[in-house]
């Protein structure tokens, strides 16, 4: 198995284990009131050691949204929670590693372009 299958196969394995923990926490949060917007609170000792960071936004009793970011493997998931949904309450929707992505300088951006603002603000340092 290649390292990068490996990889994917551990973040898929961490996001599941996450999820069905998360799933059940909305289940709890969904028989009571509030709307829900929770973040593991994110530090540059998590960060450094790698630790999975979680984002719940939605409201009990509607589609919610559980994004995973593993900053150890620049990779993230993407789940959505219908807690209304006969055939099942929980839904990967996407899963990318977005190191590659975080070495573009824009892509699909509005003007001025990031070498259009390069250029005008040069020597003005």
């Amino acid at each position: 198995m290649t390292k990068r299958r490996v990889a994917t196969d551990d973040l898929i394995r961490s996001a599941l284990l996450m999820a069905s923990g998360l799933v059940m926490g909305l289940w709890i949060a969904n028989r009571s009131g509030p709307a829900i917007s929770a973040q593991q609170q994110v530090t540059p000792a998590n960060v450094a050691q790698g630790a999975m960071t979680t984002q719940i936004t939605g409201t009990p009793g509607q589609t919610q949204w559980i994004t995973l970011v593993n900053p150890a493997s620049q990779s993230l998931a993407v789940y959505r929670f219908e807690p209304n949904n006969p055939r099942g309450a929980l839904k990967l929707e996407a899963v990318r590693q977005f190191r590659w992505d975080l070495m573009l300088s824009e892509y699909q951006n509005q003007p001025p372009e990031v070498s259009a603002v390069e250029s005008m603000t040069r020597g003005k340092r």
